[in-house]
């Protein structure tokens, strides 16, 4: 009987030393039989991310279950590591890569410095087996830091019920729903290759909020499942992109810009403005300035919000900036802004 293609694992690593082995161990822990062919793609690292994975190579291979050939007696599959080097390009561009030199036609992403559940994988295959159409399934995510893990998962914290998802396994509008809340967690995606590239892959101009970016073009294609099991354990800490939380704020309005410029029509069709999205998220910014006591910032980010769309809200809290106190130098506006 012929073995079954490999799951790729994508896995974008940045001078991931300290985590990577955990990362690696948890997707060599994974149950369910697979044939397991990680990629790591090394993203210009200057510390000892490609001698770590190198080790966990040889170890493996030790072992004899490196080869693809061999199934493992416990019954978890068998496991490879194929690492990649590239000159600092963004981890778009890492992901990419690893998306096309997969041989797996399903592929699933990890993060260096996370981790999955043991039976991620046993959970999202079926899925995708008894529903062809689908092109991504994902699953939830739960945080954790050197303290242990979070309480609420991702989903429990946002609230996603099966209210919010409109059906017990496929998500009702993905894209609809998508462009109002990032809730598909990379680390817990399990993909079509097919389907990824004909969507287009990572936009590799983006170093932030790129995965946003791909679900949402990606839900005009094809339908997306979940499941409500936690697929994703991710660390925090001080080096997390999504720590500096204004840049992603940005990030998001340049993905709701573009969306904007490049399907009109799916926004019309399902009644969807992205100015009133915008606005908000510069509100947001704004109170996050003003939290910070930088009126000037938050006012220049109100007057973004005015600017964008109209409303009572920003312009009472651009307005509430001048009248807490003037900064030095600076005079009150006059005319329009």
């Amino acid at each position: 009987m012929p073995l079954p293609p490999p799951i790729s694992v994508i896995i974008p690593a940045y001078n991931a030393a300290a985590h990577i082995g955990e990362a690696l161990a948890s997707v060599a822990g994974q149950g369910g039989g697979f044939r397991l062919e990680v990629i790591v793609v090394d993203d210009g690292s200057t510390d000892a991310t490609r001698g770590q994975v190198a080790a966990f190579a040889r170890g493996l291979a030790a072992a004899g279950t490196s080869d693809p050939g061999q199934w493992r007696g416990d019954g978890r599959g068998a496991l490879r590591v194929r690492l990649f080097t590239q000159a600092n390009a963004g981890p778009a561009a890492a992901r990419n890569r690893g998306i096309r030199a997969a041989t797996g036609e399903l592929i699933a992403f990890l993060d260096a410095d996370d981790r999955w559940p043991a039976d991620r994988l046993r959970v999202q295959v079926p899925i995708l087996a008894q529903h062809p159409r689908v092109g991504l399934v994902f699953g939830d995510c739960r945080g954790f830091d050197a303290r242990g893990e979070r309480a609420l998962t991702q989903f429990e914290a946002d609230g996603l019920d099966l209210g919010f998802w409109g059906a017990p396994v496929l998500v009702e509008d993905p894209y609809g729903k998508l462009l109002r809340n990032n809730f598909i967690p990379t680390g817990a995606v399990l993909a079509r290759k097919d389907a990824l590239l004909a969507a287009g892959l990572f936009d590799e101009s983006r170093r932030l909020v790129e995965d946003l970016d791909l679900w949402l073009r990606l839900a005009l294609h094809c339908p997306f499942a979940y499941t409500r099991a936690v697929c994703e354990l991710k660390r925090t800490h001080g080096a997390n992109c999504s720590a500096d939380r204004d840049a992603m704020a940005l990030a998001y309005i340049e993905v709701l810009r573009d969306q904007a410029r490049r399907v009109p029509g799916a926004l019309r069709r399902r009644g969807l403005r992205v100015a009133p999205l915008i606005a908000f998220e510069y509100c947001l910014i704004g109170d996050r300035h003003e939290g910070r006591g930088d009126r000037a910032g938050a006012r220049r980010a109100y007057a973004a919000a005015l600017r964008t769309r109209p409303s009572l809200r920003a312009l009472y809290y651009w307005l509430r900036t001048w009248l807490r106190g003037r900064d030095a130098g600076q005079a009150p506006p006059r005319g329009r802004t």
